[in-house]
């Protein structure tokens, strides 16, 4: 069910995007690992620093009961979903899980924007569909 070239997509074709993204990333909370974990892991990474006093990465492991260089491989965004020990990262750091869901789905919105802009074949001159 694709819009025709021009015209404002119906909620019919912009449910079909969302629905197509959710199956692409098996239920909608795997990440896309390259740009979007990244990006997710760099803003816990930023919060950490951010914190005072300070957490150190060490000290974020022993609490969450993982090794340094899983600490590591979350701030580097190496990883496909946020399971718990993400979401132990976020709430250690002060992040409640609708911060951590907000920061996680921005990618989303982002995606389906730029999957109905191509669709519709428009240019910067057309309405922003949120």
């Amino acid at each position: 069910m694709q819009p025709e070239a021009g015209k404002v997509p119906n909620s019919a074709q912009v449910k079909a995007l969302k629905l197509s993204y959710w199956r692409a990333t098996r239920g909608g909370m795997m990440a896309h690992m390259d740009e979007d974990t990244k990006r997710l892991g760099s803003a816990l990474q930023a919060a950490r620093e951010g914190r005072r006093p300070k957490l150190t990465q060490p000290q974020i492991a022993e609490q969450l009961g993982v090794s340094r260089t899983t600490v590591q491989n979350i701030e580097a965004g190496k990883f496909t979903r946020i399971n718990a020990t993400v979401r132990q990262y976020a709430r250690l750091i002060g992040w409640t899980d609708e911060v951590l869901e907000r920061v996680a789905v921005e990618p989303l919105q982002a995606y389906l924007h730029r999957r109905l802009m191509a669709r519709l074949g428009s240019d910067r001159n057309t309405k922003e569909i949120a």
